[in-house]
C-alpha cells in the first residue's frame, strides 16, 4: 500500500472495528481491495463473505451454500498442505497450486492469544493480485482477531467452558468429587457412566492446530456420548455410556463404529485405555490411551487401532529400558548367541527367544518354528552347552523373558 493509501485503509478497517461485527469487515475488506472476502473460524465455519454470490470457486460458493466447508474439501486442505504452509509463514501468503491453482488467492490465519482461530481469504477471479495486498491481509487479519475479542461471549461461551472442564478432567486437574460436582452444573456435559479413553494422532510429521479442532468438532457432531479435546498434537476422545458387561473387543468396536471413519479419513492412528467408572481417574485412562498409540505405532505400525491391553507388557519394559543400559539388563546368553549364530550362521537366538516368550512350552514353541520336538529338544541342549546357562532355573527364563520383552518394544 502507497502511503496514502495505507493510512485510508488503516483508517477503514479502524472504523469496521469499531462498528463492529464480522460482515462489517468482510465488507470494509472488500471494499479496499476489490476482491471475494472469505472468513472462517478454525472448524471451517462461515463468519462473513463478500459478495454474497457465486463467482465460480468451488470453496467460496460451496461456503455460500452450506455456511460451513464439508469434511472431504477439508481433507484436500490437508493433502495440498495449505493450512501447514499458512500456519508455518506467519504472515499472508499467495496462493496458487492445487486445487485453487485455477482461481488464487490470498490465505492467512487470525488469532485470539496465539491461537490460530480461524482464517482469511482473499480471492482472485479476474487476476489483479498486488504484494500490497499481502500487507492488507495481515491487516485484516488482525481486525478480526481483535473483533473476536470485543465479542463478550467468546472466551466465556458454554463451548469455551466445557473446552476448559474437559482440559482439566483428562490432565488430572480435577481431583476430587466436590470440584467435579461443581463443574458439572456449569458446563451441561452429559457424561453417562462407565467411560472409554482414546488418543488420536496424525501419521504424518505435521499437527496443524486448526485441523485437529475441526476433526474434534465433527466427532462431537457426528458421534454419540463423545466428548473430545485437543492436547497438544492429540486428539483425547472420552467415549461414555458403555453398557454393563460388554467386553473389552465389543467396547472398542461399539466406540470405533462413528469415530472411526473420521479419524482415518485424515490418517489418524487411534490408541484405547481401558474402560473405567470413576471419572476422577480418567488421566491415568488418557496415559494408558497416549501410550498404545506410541507403543503400536512403534512395534505394529499401519493399524488403525491399539489397544492398551496389546502393548501394556511392552510398555512396562519399554520405560524400563529407558531407565536402565542395555549392558545392565541383557543376559550374557543372548550375546554369546548372537555370536555365535554370526559365526557358524545358525539361529539359535531366535529359537531361544521363541521358546522362552512361549513361556518354555516346547508345545507351542515347536509349533511356531514348525520344526520337530527332537529338533527343539537338540537345539535347547545346544544353546545350554554354549552359554553355560540351565533353561530349567526359574531365574534364568525369567531374566531372558524379561529381555526379549524389552528388546520387542525397541523404538
Amino acid at each position: 500500500m502507497q502511503e496514502m493509501d495505507r493510512d485510508r485503509t488503516y483508517q477503514t478497517m479502524f472504523n469496521a472495528l469499531l462498528a463492529g461485527g464480522m460482515e462489517t469487515i468482510a465488507r470494509a475488506a472488500h471494499g479496499v481491495v476489490l476482491k471475494p472476502i472469505i472468513i472462517v473460524d478454525a472448524e471451517y465455519n462461515l463468519l462473513a463473505q463478500v459478495p454474497e454470490r457465486p463467482i465460480g470457486d468451488l470453496i467460496f460458493d460451496t461456503l455460500l451454500e452450506n455456511r460451513q466447508i464439508p469434511q472431504e474439501m477439508v481433507r484436500r486442505f490437508k493433502e495440498e498442505r495449505y493450512l501447514e504452509r499458512v500456519n508455518g509463514c506467519g504472515r499472508a501468503m499467495y496462493v496458487d497450486w492445487g486445487m485453487v491453482q485455477g482461481l488464487p488467492r490470498i490465505m492467512s490465519n487470525f488469532k485470539v492469544c496465539g491461537t490460530v482461530e480461524g482464517y482469511i481469504g482473499i480471492l482472485y477471479p479476474e487476476g489483479g493480485f498486488q504484494e500490497t495486498h499481502l500487507e492488507f491481509a495481515d491487516l485484516l487479519c488482525s481486525t478480526v482477531g481483535l473483533e473476536l475479542q470485543k465479542q463478550n461471549n467468546f472466551r466465556v461461551s458454554r463451548h469455551s467452558l466445557q473446552t476448559a472442564f474437559l482440559k482439566d478432567l483428562f490432565q488430572g486437574k480435577i481431583r476430587d468429587r466436590a470440584a467435579l460436582e461443581k463443574w458439572l452444573p456449569q458446563v451441561c456435559v452429559d457424561l453417562q457412566k462407565r467411560w472409554c479413553v482414546a488418543a488420536a494422532m496424525q501419521l504424518s510429521s505435521s499437527h496443524e492446530e486448526a485441523l485437529l479442532k475441526y476433526i474434534r468438532k465433527r466427532l462431537d457432531e457426528c458421534c454419540r456420548n463423545v466428548h473430545s479435546i485437543v492436547i497438544g498434537d492429540t486428539i483425547y476422545i472420552l467415549f461414555s455410556g458403555i453398557p454393563q458387561g460388554a467386553t473389552y473387543g465389543d467396547v472398542v468396536e461399539r466406540c470405533m463404529v462413528s469415530a472411526r471413519g473420521i479419524l482415518e479419513q485424515f490418517g489418524m492412528a487411534i490408541g484405547m485405555g481401558e474402560v473405567f467408572d470413576d471419572l476422577l481417574e480418567l488421566e491415568k485412562h488418557r496415559y494408558q490411551a497416549r501410550e498404545a498409540l506410541r507403543m503400536g505405532r512403534a512395534m505394529d505400525g499401519g493399524e488403525p487401532v491399539y489397544k492398551y491391553r496389546d502393548y501394556v507388557v511392552s510398555s512396562i519394559f519399554s520405560n524400563a529400558r529407558r531407565n536402565m543400559p542395555e549392558e545392565n539388563h541383557v543376559h550374557p546368553a543372548v550375546r554369546l548367541l548372537e555370536a555365535f549364530d554370526r559365526e557358524n550362521n545358525t539361529e539359535y537366538g531366535h529359537t531361544l527367544r521363541v521358546y522362552v516368550t512361549c513361556l518354555c512350552n516346547s508345545a507351542k514353541a515347536i509349533g511356531k518354528l514348525n520344526i520337530h520336538r527332537n529338533t527343539l529338544l537338540y537345539r535347547l541342549h545346544k544353546i545350554e552347552r554354549i552359554t553355560g546357562v540351565d533353561l530349567d532355573d526359574t531365574m534364568t527364563c525369567t531374566h531372558l523373558l524379561c529381555n526379549f520383552h524389552m528388546d520387542a518394544g525397541k523404538e
